[in-house]
């Protein structure tokens, strides 16, 4: 399996999806793993340092199918045109 050559920040995504930001990190701690596409970017050996939470197309796809199941607690339906 090939592993993920990209990855977008959670604000890229949320903007992507059209959802606040907040809501993709909170999908993103609280209901998916490093294997649904979630991941954590650091950019110094400082432990105070935050990290940016990250997604690989797979992880895309993870948030798109959660924010579109109605049994899903973080379900939004689609904006109709």
């Amino acid at each position: 399996m090939a592993r993920p050559t990209f990855a977008w920040t959670a604000r890229f995504v949320a903007e992507q999806l059209g959802v606040e930001e907040d809501l993709v990190e909170e999908i993103a701690s609280m209901a998916m793993e490093p294997e649904d596409g979630r991941i954590s970017i650091i950019d110094s050996n400082d432990g105070n340092s935050p990290s940016v939470t990250a997604f690989t197309r797979d992880g895309i796809g993870y948030l798109r199918e959660t924010l579109r199941d109605p049994s899903s607690c973080y379900y939004r339906p689609s904006p109709r045109p």
